[in-house]
């Protein structure tokens, strides 16, 4: 799944996977996700600094994506 910091700055879950923008990727598991955000790695990646509203938003997209693209048995 690819986060995208779009040219205006925005972070977002891009689904498509080709929204302009610096990029990085992470697994559709919540654990990739913890990985990616304990020590800002996936920020560093993204060049931005992330507030906390940044990154509940991104994580509510983040696992309704995940949900609806891998779905768990």
């Amino acid at each position: 799944m690819r986060i995208v910091r779009t040219p205006q700055g925005k972070l977002l879950v891009d689904v498509s996977g080709k929204s302009p923008g610096r990029g990085a990727y992470l697994c559709g598991n919540s654990s990739c996700w913890k990985k990616g955000t304990e020590k800002q790695n996936l920020f560093r990646s993204l060049k931005h600094d992330a507030t906390t509203e940044d990154l509940d938003r991104l994580f509510s997209d983040f696992q309704t994506i995940a949900a609806t693209s891998f779905p768990h048995p």
